[in-house]
Formats: C-alpha cells, structure tokens, sequence
C-alpha cells in the first residue's frame, strides 16, 4: 500500500468519494481538507459551511481516525465572530482528532489560533502539519527565520510535525529544477528539525480545463507532481517522502461565478483517469447545444472503459459507476454527480499504484 495522501475540499463529492472508498483501503490515509473560495463567501455562509462540513465528517467519515483541516482558500479578512475564521473551525472540531495547519504566509493571529487553542485543549491531537509553497521552499535560506518561529512554537504540546511541501499547479514548471529545489530545501531543513514525515504534494490540473484541452477532445495529460516527487525521492537520503495529490480537481477550484441558468450554456462534460504517470482527460461539447446532452457522459464512458488502461469494474467503487454509465445504466450523470467515482477511482488507483 502507497504512502499517499489526497488533498480534497470539503465540498460533498469529495466526502462521498471517501465513503464508499473499499473498507480495506480507508485505513491507509488521512485525507487533507480545504475549504473552498466561494462566491460571495462572507461570515454566515463560511460559518454554515464550516457547520456543514463538521456534520458531513462525523456522518459519513467516522472510519477515518486522521484528517488535516486547512483554510488556505478563505480568505483573513472573513472573521466570525470577531476571530480568525481558523478559530472557528478550531471550535467546531474540537470534538475530533483534525490536524491543524499553520504556514509562513498565515497572519501571526491565524498561526497563534493553533498553538493557543492546543494549550487550552480545543485540538486534540499531537501533530501538527507545516504547509511550504514553491516561493517559500525555492530557498532555504530566505524562510529560515520565518519557519524558525513558527517551529519553536510546536513543542511541548505539539509532539510530532509533518511538513507538506506543496506544488500546487505545477504542470508548466521544469520538474528537474523543482525537483533540485526540493532536495536542496528537505535536506537543509532537516539539519534543523526533525519531522514524523514529509509530503509532497502538488497537480497538473488547471483550474480551467481548456487551458490544456478543447471541447471534443481527449488527452493523456503527462502529470508533472508524479515526476517531481520520482526525482526526489531518487536522492539517496529521500526516498522515504511521501506522496499527495489534488485528485481530479485543480488546486485552484473556485465556483463559477455565473448564474445557474446559464450554466448550461457554458458547461461542457469532462471525466478525468488517471492510470500510470498520465492523466487522461476527455471532453463533450456544449451540454444545452449538443443532442445528447448529459448522456455524453455515458458516451465517454463507453469511450474509456475501453481503454487498455481502464481497471476494470471491480477495482473500485468509482470504476464501477464508470462501467455502468457506459452501458447507460442507472441516472442521468450531471457535472456534479461525476465528482464523486471518478474522485474515488483516483484515490484508489493512487493507494495501490505500482
């Protein structure tokens, strides 16, 4: 079993997708959650999406002991209460074993609601998760002082660190550079600390998928967070540093701002597979324009199962709905409704990926 963590938003999909993941499997991760930029975000609806999220964990994640919770998409500025909107996640679930997130960029106040809230047992657990980017981990050096303070905090209370390296977007980048820029960071850093482990992480998924492909279209997408974290972990002294990913939704996901009786117009289907170091990605046309509408969904199914690379339904849950869809079985597939198994067929692919 891989060394692998999926980096999900909180929205329902993805918590379904981790649901009906295979019982053998959900012991193997911890699935790393952030809650997304929405449209006209402000105090009561984060408060209500933070409320719902809480109670979407509890229901339906309760086999999974171990999930990071971050706000890295919210943005400072949305407070509830007068507090650092963290604060409230904080709050919320405190009933839990989430592991908290602090980082560099964070304001003082958004990294002090975590070491606060441990001393005065809100946060249950011992470990603490460190969120580096690229402009951060380029060199060492130049954040030292900054990782530096926030370190020295993490002690008595917080025993254990896990420092995530995020690539985020990083499908343009020169893998062999980010690579060396990575190495050079793991090694000076862990001069200095010590971490119960590492984790890089990062997609190849714009946040438009038409930046890398038109209507009517497929591809098989060479995904450059896989060579990255293959080039690492060839250093002698690094091949214990895991893995993570976006799964199929870009880092960079945000809500459209359009309203949705419009979406029809501007929407055109998409399914997304991975299958050895490429993502595979196939687009529809236009759903209001095109004459079979959502069944391009299954028309695309069809298309994939067929595929050489196509695991078979009983790989997983995801694999199955895919197959189903292909002979048209079942309900009409939605934009929505295909978040859900193509995210678990992913997920599940990546735990056992040779």
């Amino acid at each position: 079993m891989n060394n692998y963590t999926p980096f999900l938003k909180t929205k329902t999909n993805e918590i379904g997708a981790l649901k009906v993941l295979h019982p053998t499997l959900k012991p193997f991760i911890a699935p790393f959650f952030d809650f997304p930029m929405k449209k006209g975000l402000n105090e009561q609806s984060l408060k209500k999406s933070i409320d719902g999220t809480h109670k979407k964990i509890k229901t339906h994640l309760k086999e999974y002991r171990n999930f990071y919770l971050d706000n890295f998409d919210v943005p400072d500025a949305i407070t509830i209460s007068g507090q650092d909107n963290y604060m409230y996640i904080i709050d919320k679930f405190s009933d839990t074993t989430f592991i908290p997130v602090i980082a560099i960029e964070r304001t003082p106040q958004r990294n002090d609601a975590v070491f606060n809230a441990k001393i005065t047992g809100k946060i249950k657990s011992d470990t603490i998760a460190l969120r580096v980017q690229p402009e951060d981990f380029q060199h060492y050096t130049t954040t030292k002082v900054e990782i530096q303070t926030l370190v020295r905090k993490c002690p008595p209370n917080f025993t254990s660190i896990i420092l995530i390296l995020d690539n985020r977007i990083c499908r343009t980048c020169d893998t062999t550079k980010r690579a060396g820029e990575l190495i050079n960071f793991i090694i000076a850093i862990k001069r200095d600390y010590s971490f119960s482990k590492i984790i890089i992480t990062g997609s190849s998924i714009p946040a438009s998928i038409k930046e890398i492909l038109e209507v009517g279209h497929e591809i098989s997408l060479p995904r450059s967070e896989l060579a990255i974290h293959k080039k690492v972990i060839a250093h002698h002294e690094l091949s214990d540093i895991e893995l993570g990913d976006y799964t199929i939704v870009s880092p960079n996901f945000s809500e459209i701002d359009i309203p949705p009786e419009s979406m029809r117009n501007v929407t055109a289907p998409k399914i997304l597979y991975a299958f050895e170091d490429f993502q595979y990605v196939i687009r529809g046309n236009g759903l209001k324009n095109h004459p079979r509408g959502n069944q391009q969904y299954n028309d695309m199914a069809k298309i994939l199962v067929a595929k050489t690379f196509y695991r078979t339904p009983p790989y997983s849950w995801g694999d199955n709905y895919l197959n189903d869809k292909a002979n048209s079985h079942g309900t009409l597939v939605t934009p929505s409704s295909i978040l859900n198994p193509t995210i678990n067929a992913h997920i599940t692919f990546m735990l056992q990926k040779p």
